[in-house]
């Protein structure tokens, strides 16, 4: 028995031999036993090791690559146990291709297996497998083993995506990309890192819309068109929905606020917008109802304003065009804004980078009556020739009202949101932090607030005692939206989409969250 199952191996390349029935019979039991174990034990690795990190990646594509490589080796050894043993029926081994025709074949092959042997049952042929023929025979099965994870990879992703039929027009889908297993594994290993100075409760999710397709209008035809690479951006809140920006990743399509409703965490709704922009954040003036989008265009930053009136009525399945915006203000003297958040009369920007250079959040004021950005804010004003310092340049602004402050900002912040203190002089703000495919990060601390934010505990050291409380998160992290009054923080995630989530190099995937994370929060009183 242990002979018949080492000859198995051993003669893995031998297709010119004989094996007798017994010893074939031997061979093919104990190898279906032995691969529904190895199998079982691959799988429940493989399940306990999916939570997407950037090691984890690695696991997963070696235990694929091992479970393939096991495959085709096996597959390898039973075809020439086949042919051997038609050999010893004194039959050519090209009868092995009876087996693949359905059950007729199955039936005559299962047959010619159990015949007895023909002639000299104790004929031996020479067998002998170069060195050579096992390194070729190695880096073949190798090959194939990659090449069967990357078509299984592909036959994946190409799965997820919806053709225009199987969505609704003028609206978007609202299906998982990611099992809750799978949701929950990547969650738990990255939040449960590290927390300091809060509580995090349960987490609630709402399926992010149009990852998987969605509808709006071709920039340039203006006619209703479908898109497969929708990538999420800005999240803010009313008291009774979530609104999600998001921006076409192949550049054709205008961009789109997705409306879900919050208790029950149901797509409602597509607002189409004007332009194909890099749509970014969102914020809500619930003291002059309206929605702030961020809608940079390539020369300089820029920020609409729509009516939350207009919101509440448009339909794009009757209305069939963009939404029309209360106020597009450009901003001369800025160059992008990733994040938005309002406050009293105060509209935040934040502005996404990985240098003192690039970063900042700066303080705008809008008018007290309309809500309005200011026609002084929209001028800008001309900075001395002798002013070359970012710094220097904001005291400018400050100086001639064009904002309010300025300060360079966390590395590579995402998102900004405010809870309102206790202490009218203070205010608890909220800041994401995005790290590529590492673990992302919310950070939490007292900033003075005296009708406008001065930012005095952000700097350019990025000094972590100053936070009152931190939690790391899931990677790309995008906005931070807060709901003061129930102690909840609303996350949202750009790694889902289409051109950020596909496997790099057909192989493995980057790590991403197909969902709002949604959590209540509390505050450690020694913090």
């Amino acid at each position: 028995m242990i002979k018949a199952y080492k000859d198995f191996w051993v003669h893995i390349l031998d297709f010119s031999g004989r094996t007798r029935r017994k010893n074939y019979w031997w061979a093919i039991v104990i190898n279906y036993i032995l691969s529904g174990i190895v199998i079982s034990i691959l799988d429940n690795v493989l399940s306990d090791s999916i939570a997407f990190s950037d090691v984890d990646n690695i696991n997963i594509l070696m235990m694929n690559m091992l479970s393939e490589f096991i495959v085709i080796l096996t597959w390898l050894a039973t075809l020439s146990i086949k042919v051997r043993r038609l050999h010893d029926t004194k039959r050519s081994g090209w009868w092995v291709l009876l087996q693949p025709i359905p059950v007729i074949g199955t039936i005559w092959f299962f047959v010619l297996m159990v015949l007895p042997t023909k002639g000299d049952a104790n004929e031996q042929l020479d067998y002998y497998v170069s060195k050579p023929k096992l390194a070729v025979m190695s880096v073949l099965v190798i090959v194939l083993s990659l090449g069967s994870v990357m078509w299984k990879n592909l036959e994946t992703y190409g799965d997820e995506t919806y053709e225009a039929s199987q969505v609704k027009k003028w609206t978007a889908e609202q299906h998982a990309l990611l099992t809750d297993n799978q949701f929950n594994q990547m969650v738990s290993k990255y939040s449960d890192k590290k927390i300091t100075g809060m509580t995090k409760g349960k987490n609630r999710t709402v399926i992010i819309p149009g990852l998987r397709g969605g509808w709006s209008v071709n920039h340039d035809t203006k006619e209703a068109s479908f898109g497969t690479n929708w990538v999420p951006q800005g999240l803010t809140e009313t008291k009774n929905q979530y609104l999600i920006s998001a921006y076409d990743g192949n550049h054709r399509l205008n961009s789109v606020i997705y409306v879900v409703n919050k208790s029950n965490g149901k797509y409602e709704k597509t607002i189409i917008l004007g332009s194909k922009s890099h749509v970014g954040g969102l914020a809500i003036d619930q003291d002059h109802g309206l929605l702030w989008v961020s809608n940079d265009t390539k020369t300089a930053a820029r920020i609409e304003g729509i009516s939350l009136k207009k919101i509440a009525e448009y339909d794009a399945t009757k209305m069939k065009k963009p939404i029309k915006a209360t106020q597009n203000a450009k901003l001369p003297w800025a160059s992008k804004v990733s994040g938005l958040s309002y406050y009293k009369n105060n509209l935040l920007i934040v502005k996404y980078g990985k240098s003192e250079s690039d970063r900042s959040v700066t303080d705008i004021e809008v008018d007290h009556k309309t809500g309005l950005v200011t026609d002084k804010t929209m001028q800008g004003t001309p900075i001395p020739d002798d002013v070359t310092t970012l710094s220097g340049v904001a005291q400018v602004l400050e100086k001639n009202n064009v904002i309010k402050s300025y300060t360079p900002g966390y590395n590579r912040m995402q998102g900004f949101s405010v809870i309102p203190s206790p202490d009218p002089k203070t205010v608890m703000a909220v800041y994401t932090q995005s790290n590529g495919d590492s673990a992302s990060k919310l950070m939490i601390q007292t900033e003075a607030f005296e009708g406008q934010f001065k930012f005095n505990n952000i700097n350019s050291k990025n000094n972590k005692p100053t936070l009152l409380a931190s939690l790391y998160l899931p990677p790309s992290v995008e906005q931070v939206s807060v709901d003061p009054d129930e102690e909840q923080v609303s996350l949202l995630f750009e790694g889902a989409a289409a051109e950020y989530s596909g496997f790099r190099f057909g192989l493995f995937r980057a790590p991403f969250i197909d969902r709002l994370v949604i959590f209540n929060y509390g505050l450690n009183k020694n913090s």
